[in-house]
This record gives structure tokens, C-alpha cells and sequence, in this order.
């Protein structure tokens, strides 16, 4: 196993790949409930278009479309009901909801992890035991939580390592504009891979 020394070494180590981890499912979360909610709005604002305009009489329509059939406005209901039975189906088979709430559960997973592993690191000494208990929530964590596509966790680890960096400038005093620590490390970030 690890030497007693080692022990906070890899706590801190397993921290810091958990809020890499976080960063990624939370923003997979924002991104499956913002999509979720784009399509329920579209499905009842089409839904509610498809009922009324069933019952309504074209001649209705005749003032504003001048060239209005009852054969094109039937049409026209026709292919708004067909958008909607498309999007129902693309909300069933993406499943934006229930991914949102996985997301948001390994959020909290991860979370209760790094708030454990920090009162173990925070305390001083970790004994094997204590590191088993840590290693063991990490695991479970990791075992239960959904895949993370991998362009994904490249660009959250990307966004996490900026917002730690934004933090430390903040810490040592600078007074720049966030948007504009951020140009600033991006284009220190493209000199350096250079």
C-alpha cells in the first residue's frame, strides 16, 4: 500500500480529481435541464398552437395570409401536430431529464466526497483506515456516477484550472475585471504552449 506519509498526498491528490469531476457533471447538469427545458416549453407552446388552431375556421386566417386554403391550413396543422409528436420523441429518447438528474446526483456524490476528504486532510495525521474510508466514498462515487464524454472533461478541466487561477489573482490583490484576468491567462496559456 502507501507509506503513512503519502497518505495526505493522495487525499489531496483524490480532491483535486473529484472537483475536476464535479466541474464536469455539473456543467453536463446545466446543459441536460437547459435542453430539457427548451423542449417542454416548444412542446407546450406548439401543443397549445396545434389545439387551438384544430377548432379554429380558416377564413379566420384569410386576412393575414391572403392566399390561405383549407386544404394549405390543414396542411399547416398538420405538420405543427407532426413537430410535435418529432419533439416528444426526442425528448423521450434523449432522455434530458432523467440525465439531468444523474448529473445533479454525482454533483452531490462528489461533492459529499470532497467534504470528507477535506475534514480527514484538515485533521493531520491519516492513518490506513482513514484513507481505506476515503479511497472507498471515491470509488463508490466514481462507480455510480454517469460517463463524462471526454471533450468534455478536457474543457472542464480547462474552465476549473482558470477559475482557480481568477481566484489567486483575486487573492494577491489584482484588481483587473474578471473578463479581462481571463484574456490575460488565455493568451499567457497560448504563449506557453508555443
Amino acid at each position: 500500500m502507501i507509506k503513512e506519509k503519502n497518505y495526505k498526498e493522495e487525499v489531496i491528490k483524490l480532491i483535486q480529481k473529484a472537483e475536476t469531476t464535479r466541474q464536469c457533471h455539473s456543467y453536463l447538469y446545466s446543459v441536460n435541464l437547459i435542453w430539457h427545458r427548451i423542449v417542454r416549453c416548444l412542446l407546450i407552446v406548439l401543443s397549445s398552437t396545434v389545439a387551438i388552431l384544430t377548432f379554429a375556421n380558416y377564413t379566420t386566417f384569410t386576412l393575414i395570409f391572403k392566399e390561405l386554403t383549407e386544404g394549405k391550413f390543414v396542411l399547416s396543422v398538420g405538420l405543427l401536430a407532426s413537430l410535435v409528436f418529432i419533439l416528444t420523441l426526442v425528448e423521450e429518447f434523449l432522455h434530458f431529464h432523467r440525465n439531468s438528474i444523474l448529473r445533479k446526483e454525482a454533483v452531490n456524490r462528489y461533492t459529499n466526497f470532497i467534504n470528507l476528504a477535506s475534514k480527514y486532510k484538515n485533521e493531520g495525521e491519516i492513518c490506513e483506515k482513514d484513507f481505506d474510508d476515503v479511497l472507498g466514498v471515491y470509488q463508490e462515487a466514481n462507480e455510480e456516477s454517469p460517463i463524462i464524454p471526454d471533450k468534455v472533461f478536457l474543457e472542464s478541466k480547462r474552465r476549473l484550472k482558470e477559475k482557480i487561477a481568477i481566484s489567486k489573482l483575486i487573492d494577491s490583490g489584482c484588481t483587473k475585471p474578471i473578463r479581462q484576468m481571463k484574456k490575460d491567462l488565455r493568451k499567457s496559456d497560448k504563449i506557453a504552449k508555443k
